[in-house]
């Protein structure tokens, strides 16, 4: 079994694997941001889901493009994902107790790497990670996210240039597959596939919204001269371009400089109303709930209602990963000697505590409690409550017949 630690005097020096994926000679492609509509969509899922030759590279250009959007970073990256990232999580052996030093090995930089990577195929379908270097003693020491762009996870294929149909068949040679952890479906397109028309049509309703203030809130400025000189022209033109909150004009007497309102309209309760909309089927898609500021008409009532379905998809989220770790990655490392042999990957429960209290006030009319199961469960120390000797008689109270026979 390999040993970590340090070596005396120094901290060891990671060694960086040599033949990686990612090593590899590439050829790297521009990523173009642009506007992108509907159709560009459409085309994408197309070329993904080409039965023959898929190519998910339109997809992820459209992918790059939507991850930059502040809701769906909102939704996904601080609602849904660091509540896994932020949970803790133990190693239990076969008498369902943590193993603390076993444990504490996985509470590395690497490991939130791994799990940061792993939870990402939720939205963009696949993930292969590639242990990138290694400790002394040959145990994990980084690891980095193979580009998904040189990827064709239907057919396992790493592929040099975009576009190229040959490669290496990273599943099936040894030389790679012993390093790389693949999270997703092969043929899951994530579930921005079905965010992509929300993002797009909030933007162009943000981008809309912006014009229609330009063209019709805005007040229009209308300059009346006689001047024909072209230098005096210039000087009015540039005059009423540099006009901001504090504008003033220095006219002849000849000359006037107007205001015009525009007609009074409510169109941008239509953008608002779209960007609503669509945020809030984000917001159900990613999160099964529209939740806190992003609800409308909202109440207590709902709002638990939504917190509980979130905790579902939460719950789910944890037992996915668990599911990968116990199955896949666990006897990995096992392999490559760390001490995880018969110990089980486990995320700890939110328990909610409040229904867990109703129901102990409950049962002590009945039964009684263990004291170390209050303790563990409330975090609040207990003992046993003195029981009053029914021989003593309070001052002021009258004693029974009966006590003094007792």
């Amino acid at each position: 079994m390999a040993q970590i630690g340090y070596k005396t005097g120094k901290e060891p020096t990671p060694v960086t694997r040599k033949g990686r994926l990612s090593e590899r000679k590439f050829v790297a492609a521009q990523q173009q941001r642009g506007r992108q509509i509907i159709a560009d969509w459409l085309k994408a899922l197309q070329a993904a889901e080409n039965p023959q030759k898929p190519n998910r590279e339109l997809l992820y250009r459209l992918y790059n493009n939507l991850v930059i959007d502040g809701d769906f970073t909102s939704e996904w990256e601080t609602r849904r994902k660091l509540r896994i990232k932020g949970a803790s999580f133990d190693l239990l052996n076969a008498d369902n107790k943590a193993d603390e030093e076993a444990t504490k090995m996985l509470k590395t930089q690497w490991f939130q790497k791994l799990l940061d990577y792993g939870l990402d195929s939720k939205p963009w379908g696949t993930s292969v990670v590639e242990i990138k270097s290694l400790t002394p003693e040959g145990l994990i020491d980084d690891v980095e996210l193979l580009n998904r762009r040189h990827i064709i996870p239907e057919l396992g294929l790493w592929i040099d240039k975009v576009g190229d149909e040959k490669g290496i068949l990273y599943r099936e040679d040894q030389s790679y597959s012993r390093w790389l952890f693949e999270f997703g479906e092969p043929n899951d397109l994530g579930f921005l596939a079905k965010a992509a028309p929300y993002i797009l049509f909030m933007r162009f309703a943000l981008s809309a919204w912006s014009e229609y203030a330009e063209k019709f809130v805005m007040p229009v400025r209308v300059a009346k001269t006689n001047a024909t000189d072209k230098a005096h022209l210039g000087q009015m033109e540039k005059m009423l371009l540099d006009m901001g909150t504090a504008s003033f004009a220095i006219l002849n007497k000849d000359e006037t400089l107007e205001f015009v309102e525009t007609a009074k309209t409510d169109g941008s309760n239509v953008f608002d109303k779209l960007m609503q909309t669509c945020a809030a089927k984000l917001s159900k898609l990613i999160n099964g709930a529209v939740i806190g500021e992003a609800s409308q008409g909202g109440s207590r009532s709902k709002e638990e209602v939504g917190q509980d379905i979130q905790n579902l998809v939460t719950m789910a989220d944890m037992m996915w990963f668990e599911g990968i770790m116990n199955q896949r990655i666990l006897p990995r490392l096992v392999s490559m000697g760390y001490p995880f042999q018969d110990l089980t990957f486990q995320f700890e429960r939110q328990r909610d505590l409040k229904f867990l209290l109703e129901v102990v006030d409950k049962l002590l009319s009945e039964y009684d409690i263990p004291e170390d199961f209050i303790t563990d469960n409330f975090n609040i120390p207990v003992t046993k409550k003195a029981v009053p000797n029914p021989r003593s008689v309070k001052p002021g109270t009258t004693a029974r017949a009966d006590d003094f026979f007792a």
